[in-house]
């Protein structure tokens, strides 16, 4: 058995160490429908008031008020739906598949649902990079194998969406290029480290142009922190 395997106690099938977590014996798949069997059998037995105080603990935390929002999908004649977050009318495009709804579109509009996970992902950032950072600790050769697994499995999308962004970006003209070199050896704009890359001041996803203009240096760690948002919205977050 390879070094980084374990034997998992409830189905005795060996799996890499990645595939377990911190402080269980179980494997995650079995972990995970052994928790869910509990976790089940404790909100059968919740009253209904515990219920909607539990339900509107998690509201607070994921949206930030605790009411209850509507979460019925409405559509109207013509086709359009309407957002339960920001309550605009937006035609099918404008949400995301989701097969297990009625309309098989999800309730919020695609731009509520980047916000509401960008808010989840600043209000437990310090937890997901904790836990992210524990798994490749765990076992370095299985989450890379891992990791290859996920990429060949979406490849078709990442090249899919490395083609649209190449076609929004457009062809850069030599005084763009030119100044991307230049850029590459400066400081990083946000933190004052070695650059070694370029950014975005305004996003691509938010129509920014792929002009020298619109370029700073940024080291690897603040591209990828600062991702698509907003100048101004970067640095008040950060």
């Amino acid at each position: 058995m390879h070094a980084s395997a374990r034997v998992c106690s409830f189905c005795r099938r060996a799996e890499p160490t990645v595939g377990f977590y911190t402080r269980s014996n179980y494997c995650k798949a079995c972990h995970t429908a052994y928790t869910g069997r509990r976790q089940r059998l404790r909100w059968d037995a919740e009253s209904e008031a515990a219920r909607e105080a539990r339900l509107a603990q998690r509201r607070l935390k994921r949206t930030g008020s605790a009411s209850r929002k509507r979460v019925r999908q409405v559509v109207r004649e013509d086709g359009f739906l309407r957002c339960i977050d920001c309550d605009i009318w937006k035609p099918p495009d404008a949400f995301y598949r989701d097969k297990d709804k009625s309309t098989g579109r999800s309730t919020r509009c695609k731009t509520c649902s980047l916000a509401s996970h960008q808010r989840y992902y600043q209000a437990n950032r310090a937890k997901l990079l904790t836990y992210q950072q524990e798994r490749r600790n765990a076992g370095r050769d299985a989450a890379r194998a891992y990791e290859r697994e996920i990429y060949e499995r979406r490849k078709d999308k990442a090249q899919a969406t490395n083609k649209a962004r190449a076609r929004a970006m457009g062809k850069p003209n030599a005084a763009t290029v030119g100044y991307d070199r230049i850029l590459r050896s400066d400081p990083c704009s946000y933190c004052g480290a070695s650059a070694g890359q370029v950014d975005h001041v305004t996003p691509i996803r938010l129509s920014g142009a792929n002009h020298w203009m619109n370029l700073t240096a940024a080291c690897r760690a603040c591209n990828r922190e600062k991702s698509a948002w907003p100048l101004l919205h970067y640095l008040r977050e950060r």
